[in-house]
């Protein structure tokens, strides 16, 4: 079965935005190799579901490059995810093709913004 959550990732060289973003809003941290010659360090932070959601409606004000896809997000949270599914014994019931089909819609237009938003003359 297809799924789609919502998960905000930041990707930098530099460790100081990283903690704050971690300190602020939870979530994982990490740290790689990026390249294997200079021995560059990337740091990464992720966060998924209600805390990424909590994170986009803080930083929206703010964001300019990826404003669009903030506001995807915020807006497929609110559509698809913000609501109870509850089974019959208490459970998650399972998404129905109308709702499938509304999230397969949230993630084709993200990737959609993806490839043209960040085209440069």
């Amino acid at each position: 079965s297809q799924r789609h959550d919502l998960s905000v990732q930041v990707n930098m060289q530099t460790q100081q935005a990283i903690d704050l973003l971690s300190k602020t809003f939870g979530g994982l941290k990490n740290y790689r190799v990026k390249n294997k010659i200079t021995r560059a360090i990337c740091y990464q932070w992720r966060v998924s579901n209600g805390k990424a959601y909590q994170c986009l409606k803080i930083l929206l004000p703010f964001l300019q490059v990826k404003k669009a896809e903030a506001i995807v997000g915020i807006e497929f949270h609110e559509k698809c995810i913000d609501k109870k599914r509850k089974g019959l014994f208490g459970g998650e019931r399972k998404l129905t093709l109308a709702e499938l089909a509304q999230r397969e819609t949230f993630r084709l237009e993200l990737q959609n913004l993806k490839k043209t938003q960040y085209t440069y003359a």
